[in-house]
């Protein structure tokens, strides 16, 4: 029995001067990288397929200000390969929920001086308890869901009145 294994690629990329970088292992992007391994520049549909995202991301990433301007050959967009480590990085902040301004934040928003690993840890804390509220929030959703219209009322009228009544302190429906 041949058993195949999927190549792996660890993407490394820097922003600016000031010392950002990030690395995952990227499986999905490995075989198409290999395609480009030794071109100077690449089109906006090679980054796409390679980084396994739509043209339009990449020029929307551009317009945001979270990848840098792309160089322009025949007024068509050309980028490096590394282009497609700040892709990464850009994937990674949004699986972990990041929105577009704390992405550019991550990226361009601290003194040069502080670690990406800093950055990183700053934003996941305020992201942590975002996570906090929202997971209160589903508590209570949870609970009225769990908890409302056990009355058995035949007719909404009915809820309306026992509700009132329970409001008013006379009683009522649940």
């Amino acid at each position: 029995m041949i058993q195949l294994t999927r190549p792996t690629l660890q993407v490394e990329a820097r922003f600016n001067s000031s010392g950002f970088c990030i690395t995952r292992s990227c499986i999905a992007a490995a075989p198409a990288l290999r395609l480009y391994a030794g071109m100077r520049s690449l089109r906006i549909g090679d980054v796409a397929r390679a980084a396994g995202i739509a043209p339009s991301a990449i020029r929307y990433y551009e317009k945001c200000g979270l990848l840098p301007k792309a160089a322009r050959q025949s007024r068509q967009r050309r980028y490096d390969p590394e282009i497609i480590g700040y892709l990464e990085i850009i994937a990674l902040a949004r699986e972990a929920g990041m929105t577009i301004a704390e992405i550019r934040e991550l990226t361009n928003g601290f003194p040069k001086d502080v670690l990406p690993s800093t950055r990183w840890r700053s934003i996941a804390a305020r992201k942590h308890e975002q996570l906090a509220g929202i997971e209160a929030r589903v508590r209570v959703m949870r609970s009225a869901l769990d908890n409302n219209f056990r009355c058995g009322c035949a007719t909404f009228d009915d809820c309306a009145r026992g509700l009132a009544a329970k409001r008013l302190g006379k009683g009522g429906c649940a």
